[in-house]
């Protein structure tokens, strides 16, 4: 406090003691920064040491530091306007924080939603098709049926990670045109690849998944002999339709509950960012259209 006391020199137009001109910073600063006890004890220390030091040093109070003393203490006023900002900006800081976990939460849930679905498809297409196919026959099994068989045990063993991050156009629709032969053998499959840059390898396995439930739903419900498939890849985008000249349905009295479409093709496709149009109506045959794109 020594130094405090030689910044005084007497009096002048106005006297400013060099401690008094840090004041913005030792009054502002501590109260963002520190804890409040220690920044209203600073607050007070550098509004009263000026006086105080000179007590100590030169033995009185010049009058113009008892004039200009009170002022500089009720800087302690300043306190309460840093003291509201800092709880502001605590409570928004902590606002930010629980908006950000519960936006993780809510991306984290979604993604469990989403998996759940995804397995509760694949369920259904790859094991419960063939479980369903294979009570039909009675006798030695089909090689159309085992080859889903083993597909199904396939898919289902496959390690995440184990397939490539994407498929350029031509192999993307190799893949689904041989995926809609082994479904149905009488399919009648047209390709088209002229596209830009690699599909995603989950797109081309989920919109696989959702072309095997359409081909499946038309051999085993609409009464026809064959079904056509359509897949092509152009630009950036990749689509496929299915369809059949079958006894067709009213896609409106479709029950929410049916897995086949509205989860196995509909709900599949938006997952992936993708739609799933269906148009049918008795007595004209259905098509199944798939798209996606980038």
């Amino acid at each position: 406090m020594w130094s405090t006391a030689p910044a005084y020199t007497g009096p002048g137009d106005p006297p400013v003691p060099w401690l008094w001109s840090l004041e913005p910073v030792t009054v502002s600063l501590p109260i963002l920064l520190a804890p409040v006890p220690i920044a209203v004890a600073g607050a007070l220390a550098s509004g009263l040491s000026v006086a105080a030091s000179s007590m100590l040093f030169l033995g009185h109070v010049p009058h113009d530091i008892l004039v200009l003393t009170p002022p500089h203490v009720s800087n302690l006023a300043f306190l309460v306007i840093f003291l509201g900002m800092r709880i502001q900006l605590t409570r928004l800081r902590e606002a930010e924080e629980a908006a950000r976990r519960a936006a993780e939460e809510s991306t984290l849930a979604r993604a469990t939603a989403d998996s759940r679905e995804r397995l509760g498809a694949l369920i259904h297409d790859e094991v419960l098709a063939v479980l369903n196919a294979a009570m039909l026959f009675d006798g030695p099994t089909p090689d159309v049926l085992q080859a889903e068989a083993d597909t199904a045990i396939s898919v289902l063993h496959r390690e995440p990670g184990a397939e490539p991050a994407g498929y350029g156009p031509a192999e993307s629709v190799a893949r689904l045109a041989a995926a809609a032969a082994r479904t149905w053998s009488d399919s009648r499959v047209t390709t088209l690849a002229d596209g830009e840059g690699p599909i995603p390898a989950g797109v081309v396995a989920e919109v696989g998944h959702a072309m095997g439930e359409a081909i499946r739903n038309a051999r085993r419900h609409s009464g026809a002999d064959d079904v056509d498939v359509t897949v092509s890849a152009i630009g950036t985008g990749l689509t496929v339709r299915v369809a059949d000249a079958g006894r067709g349905f009213d896609p409106a009295t479709v029950a929410d509950s049916r897995l086949g479409l509205r989860h196995s093709i509909q709900r599949r496709m938006e997952l992936i960012g993708g739609t799933a149009d269906v148009a049918s109506a008795p007595g004209n045959g259905t098509e199944v259209v798939l798209r996606w794109r980038t």
